[in-house]
């Protein structure tokens, strides 16, 4: 293997996150991306690549993300609490500290109060004002002026990446622990 991608973009798979990820920020994004690189940087987004009905979409995702340069996480508090987007997110967390190579560029989606303490570190793009899915957001000049910033984030992201390294490994969440049940007291 090698590189495929070159940034990964992680979302929770649910509205509104996944309209607005659909809808606006990937197609801006991957507009706005030849102005800044040619060839235009490969995006990877779940439904756009497709993955084949039958296979096992579990592998698919994880060679994808193994494969990218970088990773576009799009945080709100729901991203944190899927075992699926905290795998794509500890995975390059845990690249960076292999490596020293910052592949995050994290965008906020909705409040960043409630991220955890990793999230809360970054510098992310904030989008929280831009974050409607319907088509007048799409146009607004501030938000395009963003989704600029984060395709130069990108472009540089993407040439600076390490070499490849078939090491690197797949970062999963471990399982939660069960809360503790109090026992009763037997005879005092």
């Amino acid at each position: 293997m090698s590189y495929q991608w070159d940034v990964f973009l992680s979302y929770r798979r649910e509205a509104p996150v996944r309209e607005w990820v659909w809808r606006i920020l990937a197609p801006t994004l991957r507009q706005w991306l030849p102005q800044y690189a040619t060839p235009a940087p490969k995006v990877f987004l779940d439904v756009d690549n497709g993955i084949p009905l039958g296979s096992a979409w579990s592998q698919q995702l994880e060679d994808a993300l193994l494969t990218s340069r970088c990773l576009l996480p799009v945080f709100n508090p729901p991203y944190f609490d899927s075992d699926w987007c905290q795998t794509e997110f500890q995975t390059m967390v845990e690249r960076r500290r292999l490596s020293g190579f910052d592949a995050i560029i994290p965008v906020q989606f909705a409040d960043g109060e409630l991220f955890p303490p990793a999230a809360k570190a970054l510098q992310w793009a904030t989008f929280d004002t831009f974050n409607w899915y319907r088509q007048p957001s799409r146009t607004s000049r501030a938000f395009v002026e963003g989704v600029k910033v984060l395709c130069q984030a990108i472009v540089a992201r993407s040439k600076a990446a390490p070499a490849w390294d078939p090491t690197w490994p797949v970062v999963r969440p471990p399982p939660p622990v069960p809360p503790l049940i109090p026992l009763p007291k037997v005879g005092t």
